[in-house]
């Protein structure tokens, strides 16, 4: 290690490239040019027998103080000159030994001093590039004797400690600075000298009062000897680093506090699935919070663990949203109806490298969810049985007009066998003609039985076309007995969507009755209903009425529950209807028409899209004036 500058060094350095020991370059010079000349007139023209020229040294070190290498190289070489010139016109004589001698002896001086200077001014070079190297550096370096005191103060020192290395110099370093830290200031010095170094946190004091808390690392500077000489210490400011530390890590406390606190299950893992963090909430579910192992087995319903396994897993190979509802298993060993999402974290690359999730408990939601569509099931099979009160006439006429004819039949058939003989092939039609009756009459009554019966939802697959053909069969006496001529075209193809062939009959008797009641006060005019059923890329129905149309103020409340304008009316038809296509997945509404009269509209998604077979009676024609068979 090279020694570290000593006091009177780091003060030279201080001076500057400009400035010698005297502290002004001109001063030296003439000083330097007036020993020259003082020398030489002594040494030529003195009748001294004595080695006068050797006082050139003088010259050539207060040059080499302040000049450059070539000026004092240039200086020394004229000493010689002048050495020469002055043994060469002196007064003694030149050839004696003597005069020989003394002249060797000068010279030799000289030049030996001269090649000490030159080699001093490298030296001084090459120590001054290492102080500004020192200086460049951020950190404060500081140089201090065995006796803590201070031999060198860089740049850095002085923006560290806001002390002037002219102020810090000669003073004791731990002094000045006040230090403190976890071990005292005798134990760092023991122990720098014992093994040649240290490192570790201080607090120390700047000049301002304002206290600092470095990061110091001291080395021991030996001679070449071994001796120690001195100690260098380099001190980093980590105050602001500290801080920062202080805060993040108040920060990281607080939000694991608000973590906590969420009602909900927070959780992140790996880039794998492997789980990092969860919090508190889980462990009222029964589950370690040290996250160790895969913790979805312990706490998924055995019915649910497949399913979400297989999306986790999927989620994590596409790196995607994760997103499934499935039953977690509560402490007390309940299950409760939980969203388990996550989303990933992505590095530069794109791909996820950690995931963070939340476990929302809905299971309140999800019982009320359930109590919502009992609620609607059980209100809808009420107005089921209210709609099937109000056709009860026209039911009753169905019923009856097969039993009549049943009756007429067999008394017929009994009329043919009294005769002599028996017309047999009367009496078997007659029969066949009461056996279709029946028939008739016991698929009126099985479609009443179905709309009156209390059931849960049977989601199948069932076409559009055949619902509104069973729909129309049921009321097609009560629209007749309203005076109303109504018109059926239906698709051209099935129309299959996914649902409930009962819940959709009732949405197309509904909106079909509400249309033959707008026109129960119509004096004017035809009464005519259409229904149309179309593919628009869903299943599309449409019943047009000739009434008097909507209000615009009706048409914002028209499907809200308990609206009505019948004096007579629960105003749940509608609403009911809504309930049913949105639980569907449609979408029911309704306006004017053009000409005259209200269009009630709903679409529902289809099942299937490959059935292009066309039906065998698209148009089906009911007038108010059908008679009975």
């Amino acid at each position: 290690m090279t020694p570290p500058p000593t006091q009177d060094s780091n003060r030279w350095l201080e001076a500057g490239a400009g400035g010698g020991p005297l502290g002004n370059v001109r001063i030296v010079y003439a000083l330097a040019l007036m020993v020259g000349l003082g020398v030489f007139m002594v040494d030529a023209f003195a009748p001294l027998n004595i080695a006068v020229a050797v006082l050139y040294v003088v010259v050539v070190l207060l040059v080499s103080s302040v000049a450059s290498t070539s000026v004092t190289v240039a200086v020394a070489w004229l000493c010689v000159a002048m050495t020469m010139l002055g043994f060469l016109i002196s007064q003694n004589d030149p050839v004696a030994p003597s005069s020989i001698a003394r002249c060797a002896v000068s010279l030799s001086a000289l030049i030996a001093v001269s090649i000490l200077a030159v080699r001093n001014q490298g030296v001084h070079a090459t120590l001054r590039h290492h102080v500004d190297l020192l200086n460049l550096t951020h950190d404060a370096v500081v140089v201090y004797g065995l006796d803590d005191r201070i031999t060198f103060w860089s740049h850095g020192a002085e923006r560290l400690y806001g002390w002037r290395a002219a102020e810090a110099l000669g003073r004791r370093l731990h002094e000045l600075t006040a230090t403190q830290g976890a071990v005292a200031d005798s134990e760092i010095h023991q122990q720098t000298l014992k093994s040649g170094h240290w490192h570790g946190e201080l607090k120390r004091v700047r000049k301002d009062g304002a206290t600092v808390r470095v990061a110091s690392r001291v080395m021991l500077s030996r001679d070449r000897w071994g001796r120690p000489v001195g100690i260098l210490s380099t001190d980093d400011d980590i105050t602001e680093t500290r801080r920062m530390e202080v805060e993040l890590r108040e920060q990281k406390e607080e939000l694991l506090a608000t973590l906590d606190a969420i009602p909900a299950m927070v959780w992140s893992s790996f880039d794998d699935g492997r789980p990092t963090y969860v919090n508190q909430r889980w462990s009222e579910y029964g589950i370690d919070t040290r996250c160790e192992g895969d913790v979805w087995p312990d706490i998924l319903h055995p019915d649910d663990l497949a399913d979400v396994q297989s999306a986790w897993g999927e989620a994590i190979e596409r790196g995607s949203h994760f997103e499934r509802t499935a039953r977690i298993r509560h402490r007390d060993g309940s299950y409760r109806w939980t969203v388990i999402a996550s989303a990933p974290l992505r590095g530069a690359d794109g791909r996820a490298k950690a995931w963070y999730g939340v476990n929302t408990d809905i299971d309140a939601l999800r019982k009320a969810e359930q109590a919502l569509d009992r609620s609607r099931n059980e209100l809808a099979h009420t107005t089921r049985v209210s709609m099937l009160g109000e056709l009860a006439a026209s039911i009753a006429h169905e019923v009856t007009q097969p039993l009549a004819a049943i009756v007429t039949a067999g008394e017929a058939g009994l009329r043919w066998l009294n005769r002599h003989p028996p017309e047999l092939a009367e009496v078997r039609a007659s029969i066949e003609q009461s056996t279709s009756d029946a028939r008739r009459a016991t698929e009126v009554i099985r479609r009443i039985r179905t709309m009156a019966r209390k059931r849960d939802a049977d989601i199948t697959d069932v076409d559009v076309n055949g619902i509104i053909e069973e729909s129309v069969e049921l009321v097609r006496r009560e629209v007749s007995s309203h005076g109303v001529e109504m018109s059926v075209m239906l698709a051209d193809m099935p129309l299959v969507v996914c649902g409930d062939r009962v819940q959709l009959q009732q949405v197309v008797i509904n909106l079909l009755m509400n249309g033959v009641q707008a026109m129960a006060n119509i004096s004017d005019g035809a009464k005519l209903t259409v229904i149309t059923a179309r593919c628009e890329g869903a299943a599309r129905v449409q019943i047009d009425d000739t009434g008097h149309g909507i209000s615009e103020a009706d048409a914002k409340m028209l499907f809200t529950p308990f609206f009505t304008t019948r004096k007579d009316g629960m105003g749940m038809g509608l609403s009911i209807c809504r309930s049913i296509v949105e639980a569907h997945g449609g979408r029911v509404w309704a306006e004017n028409n053009k000409r005259r009269g209200a269009r009630m509209q709903f679409t529902l998604p289809l099942a299937q899209r490959a059935m292009q077979q066309p039906t065998e009676n698209p148009v089906l024609a009911i007038s108010g004036d059908t008679t009975d068979e």
